[in-house]
């Protein structure tokens, strides 16, 4: 599923533009991919990224999970678990800034009540 985008524009200060710059130069990486690792690990940080879990279950018991990914990660672990059909597949996510927890659907919906994938 594609991850939608926006683009915002904003000024940097100059020293912090000129080692962005030189950064990009020494690492062979795009600008614009240096931010936005910066901005992940910084959000990471600061606890604001939610973390995601695939839970597989069996005669509804869990039989395997794979805590700690990142949406990207749990939305393709879940799509190849699923296709064991004799077990379901959830994603939770949980939110650390607020405590906030529930289910990332199929439909890329983010809810309280969790459906199989």
């Amino acid at each position: 599923m594609a991850q939608p985008t926006v683009q915002k524009n904003f000024r940097l200060p100059y020293n912090l533009a000129i080692r962005l710059e030189n950064h990009s130069k020494e690492s062979g990486k795009a600008q614009q991919d240096i931010v936005i690792q910066a901005l992940k690990k910084y959000l990471n940080k600061e606890g604001r990224i939610m973390k995601y879990e695939v839970i597989i279950k069996h005669n509804g018991m869990d039989v395997a999970s794979y805590p700690g990914l990142s949406e990207e990660e749990s939305v393709q672990t879940a799509k190849k678990e699923a296709s064991n059909k004799d077990c379901q597949v959830f994603v939770k996510w949980y939110r650390p800034s607020d405590g906030q927890h529930g289910y990332l659907n199929p439909d890329g919906n983010h809810a309280i009540t969790g459906k199989a994938w």
